[in-house]
């Protein structure tokens, strides 16, 4: 019966167990609990063991079922150093997860069993096998078995056939690992050698990388994980007196290695304190006051706890068993009385629970899973030796997958060695900017041993923004800094979060742009016409705003429009500045240099007087302001020359009874001339063709018929010459003054 030294954790001894598990001492593998059957109520438990009083009395496969019963088998004459891994190796789930373990020496052997005990395939190795390890190293959806054999490092297919066979130089005792170290997308390996050589190979078995430890690995098995949560893996490895983490490239991590002696306890990798970086926690061994350590990316310790021990030959396992943030660590050995203890450490080092065990404790890990399908884990442990056990703690523990990150030994199932899902963000780099109206692209991987990932992105903004590995769109990300993280789940339901990133969305500020007024110069007190446009090409335009005078102040606000009129009063130079503003508070403006000139206007008879030929031959009515008709004596004289009377006149003297009485009507100026004019204009003309004569450089003529009356048999005809400033209206004169005359004179 269990018997609780220190209890923190609710444990008690499973209905049934502990049963006898009777071996020969340094017999005992450690266990594996899987869904090994399909549609049972909860996990099966899978051992293999060396039983009798040598080495030759054979080796023993057992499987304990959810339903209580158990199958057994003998395989007389062979001996084992290989825990068991279960897999889908037939690619038919329906009969249940297939068993794969190496057994013997002298005539060494690799064997597959189906989950009801009957063998599905078993063929020579080169060496004594390893604990294997279950991979899809090609990606072709079927898993390939991984062992080290004897002095090499075999690789299988499902079907038995070889896919090839490394020679590793020395012999190994430890299980490989398997993780994409050069994230390419396929799965490497990581091999360890008994004299200290860790080496890495591709899934074709071309060498990455090897390094020399210098010392001896006695059967520590290697460990593969994201450590410093980079999106990318490392490599952990521990020797007789130190413990290493190698980059995937295989240059050593900093602060690595560690020093400390390790015989046989292998490494496990979990997040224990909730801070997204992973420890690595390991047994030390062959001490006076051997310690369980709990290391932190960098090197630097988590918590060391002496264990009263001698040698913790036993491997951690990692879990929440107590439901708060953070990894609980379970591990067995025995203490300085040798007195057997399976004891469970906070993520902090406090001891929560001591059990104490029926037998002798020596290479042996738990296991972790739930064998009855109450949702509430269970742990397995085996002890070795005559009266050896093997014992199943029932806990109040919640358990799947995501709180199991490293439920047994090397990991989990398969022994891959690796803690996985990996998520990684593969662009854009950390401190991205992008405009709020510019194509924001996200760039995700993700790595599983067990495949099926769903991907999932977060902002710390906008929440969940998408469910693909790759995300990309104009708006994906709303106006401001943002913390963004990709989030992946694999087949088992087990997830990770990649470390985040920052990605600042801008506003692209609003444009300006002034239409009106199309000229640059204008007398004191005239009424000068503004209007102007605003683009935000990610947003709106919320409000228009004039500062006519260039003093920084502005004189007009509308949240619709930017048109409007404003008089100067003095003359001078001034800089009118429309500025727009968006939706988000930017600010776009243009600006415009305008001359204002006092002008005394002239009395009637300087503006006036009457240009008559000798032969007149038509009679023409001329409306001007002073400028103007001062720069038109060429005009005048044309038209004189041509026979065509000329009386001029000041719009002010241009009274509804004159414009009856007059026939043919010219006028010189545009919308905004001076004096006057440009109101007379406005009168006949349209607003777009009042636009065309702003614009710059025009010059123009438009005829009006019966602008003012209907009265006379000939019609009435109204000729406007004007161009964009008082240049441009003499040019005007200039380029269609042989059209006026031709129509005058019809």
């Amino acid at each position: 019966m269990l018997a609780s030294v220190v209890q923190a954790v609710s444990v008690s001894d499973y209905s049934g167990f502990p049963k006898d598990f009777s071996n020969f001492n340094l017999g005992v593998l450690s266990p594996v609990v899987a869904d090994v059957v399909p549609g049972s109520a909860g996990f099966e438990v899978v051992t293999v063991r060396n039983q009798g009083s040598g080495f030759s009395a054979g080796t023993r496969l057992k499987v304990f079922y959810s339903n209580g019963t158990s199958f057994e088998k003998t395989f007389l004459g062979m001996r084992t150093y290989s825990s068991p891994s279960v897999g889908d190796l037939d690619g038919n789930a329906s009969n249940g997860l297939e068993i794969v373990f190496a057994k013997g020496q002298v005539s060494p052997t690799l064997d597959v069993y189906y989950a009801n005990g009957t063998a599905f395939w078993s063929i020579t190795i080169s060496g004594e096998g390893t604990s294997p390890a279950l991979a899809d190293l090609d990606g072709d959806g079927s898993l390939e078995i991984i062992l080290g054999e004897g002095s090499s490092l075999g690789v299988y297919y499902a079907n038995s056939t070889q896919k090839f066979n490394y020679t590793l130089g020395a012999g190994t005792s430890s299980a490989p690992a398997v993780g994409d170290l050069t994230g390419d997308g396929s799965l490497d390996i990581v091999a360890v050698t008994d004299s200290g050589i860790v080496t890495a190979l591709s899934a074709d078995g071309s060498l990455l990388w090897s390094y020399a430890t210098g010392d001896e690995i006695s059967t520590s098995a290697p460990a593969v994980g994201d450590l410093d949560n980079d999106g990318s893996l490392e490599v952990v490895a521990a020797t007789q007196s130190g413990v290493y983490a190698f980059y995937g490239n295989g240059s050593l991590m900093s602060g690595w290695p560690k020093s400390m002696v390790v015989s046989t306890s292998s490494p496990a990798l979990g997040d224990i304190d909730g801070d997204g970086d992973l420890e690595v926690v390991i047994g030390e061994g062959l001490t006076a006051d051997s310690r369980l350590f709990a290391l932190h990316h960098n090197g630097s310790t988590a918590f060391a706890v002496a264990m009263d021990s001698y040698n913790i030959g036993s491997s951690p396992i990692l879990a929440d068993l107590d439901g708060d943030i953070g990894l609980e660590t379970t591990v067995g050995y025995n203490n300085k009385a040798f007195a057997p203890r399976l004891s469970i450490f906070d993520s902090n080092g406090t001891i929560l629970n001591t059990e104490s065990l029926s037998a002798v404790v020596s290479q042996s890990t738990a296991a972790l899973g739930d064998l009855d399908g109450d949702g509430k884990a269970e742990i397995v442990f085996t002890t070795e030796g005559s009266d050896g056990k093997i014992h199943v703690l029932t806990t109040d523990a919640d358990f799947d997958a995501q709180s199991a990150p490293w439920p047994m030994y090397h990991g989990d199932s398969k022994s891959s060695g690796v803690d996985s899902p990996v998520a990684s963000i593969d662009s854009p780099a950390s401190g991205a900017s992008v405009g709020q109206d510019e194509l924001v692209s996200l760039v995700g991987s993700g790595f599983s041993v067990e495949g099926g990932l769903s991907y999932e992105w977060f902002s710390s903004l906008d929440g969940s923004i998408g469910s693909s590995a790759n995300l990309s769109g104009i708006g994906l990300l709303s106006l401001g800094a943002h913390s963004v993280w990709l989030h992946v789940t694999d087949s088992l339901g087990r997830s990770d979060n990649s470390s985040t990133i920052s990605v600042s969305v801008t506003n692209s500020p609003p444009t300006a742009n002034i239409t009106k007024p199309a000229g640059t110069e204008f007398d004191t007190d005239a009424t000068v016409s503004f209007n102007g446009t605003g683009n935000d090409s990610d947003g709106t335009i919320s409000l228009y705003e004039w500062d006519f005078d260039g003093d920084g102040g502005y004189d007009y606000n509308s949240t619709s429009s930017a048109e409007t009129t404003y008089s100067y009063v003095t003359n001078g130079t001034y800089n009118a500045t429309l500025r727009v503003t968006d939706n988000n508070g930017d600010t776009g403006t243009d600006t415009i240099t305008l001359t204002i000139t006092t002008t005394t206007p002239p009395a009637p008879v300087v503006v006036g007087g009457t240009f008559t030929p000798t032969l007149p031959v038509a009679e023409v009515l001329l409306v001007t302001n002073s400028i103007d008709f001062a720069m038109a004596g060429e005009f005048i004289d044309y038209l004189v020359e041509n026979g065509i009377a000329v009386t001029v006149i000041a719009a002010s003297e241009f009274t509804p009874s004159v414009q009856m009485e007059n026939r043919l009507i010219i006028i010189l100026g545009g919308p905004d001339a001076a004096e006057g004019v440009g109101d007379v204009v406005s009168d006949i003309l349209s607003d777009s063709e009042e636009d065309t004569i702003r614009g710059k450089g025009a010059q123009r003529m438009y005829t009006k018929v019966d602008a003012y009356t209907e009265r006379y048999t000939a019609r009435q005809k109204v000729v406007i010459l004007a161009g964009s400033d008082r240049a441009g209206t003499k040019a005007s004169e200039d380029k269609f003054k042989a059209d006026v005359k031709t129509l005058m004179r019809e």
